[in-house]
């Protein structure tokens, strides 16, 4: 698998070959489909891989061929609905701080796949990792805060799709457990003296 892993994140020598891609990315397909549970010390790097390079599809030709995506799909699916959230939210929050740094339009491939999860959680489950949860979605929402150098379009389809993947959240919670969501996300955006972004961040999200 490390092999695999290291072929996968060589970006520059891995999109130089169509038939190379194929392998590698058909190969990480056939694991995650029968060895899901049995990849925890690899989860991350598939994961930061997976979404590097679905967020490269619309500048290499080779990424945009139909059984890549395909492929590239299927593994986002898989990853998506088959762990468990105590196992796959530690996982997404890695990756996220190492996205977030390196391969910014990585983030939105991983916050699409998290709301797919997120889509088909229990209530049980929910309620159980609410906590986590609220941590890891008020940290993606300062996006604007943390990398002020960003253009304008660059952080409202970041933050589109990490609020799209807290209303697919929201849409689970009872009134009981929403109202105090609602609170820590007014709280988070009203406790800094004249941070306008958190609070065009919160009218934006309420808005939805």
């Amino acid at each position: 698998m490390p092999a695999i892993l290291a072929s996968m994140a060589d970006t520059k020598v891995l999109l130089q070959n169509e038939l190379y891609v194929m392998s590698v990315v058909t190969t990480v397909n056939k694991v995650v489909e029968n060895l899901a549970h049995f990849l925890s010390p690899y989860l991350k790097d598939i994961l930061c891989s997976v979404c590097i390079l679905s967020s490269k599809a619309d500048k290499f030709d080779i990424l945009q061929k139909p059984a890549v995506q395909q492929r590239l799909k299927t593994i986002r699916a898989t990853l998506s609905t088959s762990l468990p959230t105590r196992v796959l939210l530690p996982v997404v929050t890695e990756c996220y701080s190492s996205l977030v740094n390196t391969s910014k339009m990585g983030v939105v491939s991983l916050m699409s796949l998290f709301g797919d999860h997120i889509s088909h959680i229990t209530r049980e489950d929910l309620a159980s990792h609410m906590t986590s949860l609220q941590t890891f979605f008020l940290r993606c929402l300062d996006i604007r805060t943390d990398f002020p150098e960003l253009s304008n379009k660059k952080v409202l389809e970041l933050e589109g799709v990490t609020m799209d993947t807290i209303i697919a959240m929201v849409l689970k919670l009872s009134e009981a457990t929403f109202k105090p969501f609602l609170f820590k996300v007014f709280d988070w955006a009203t406790t800094i003296d004249d941070c306008r972004e958190r609070v065009l961040v919160f009218y934006r999200l309420t808005d939805r």
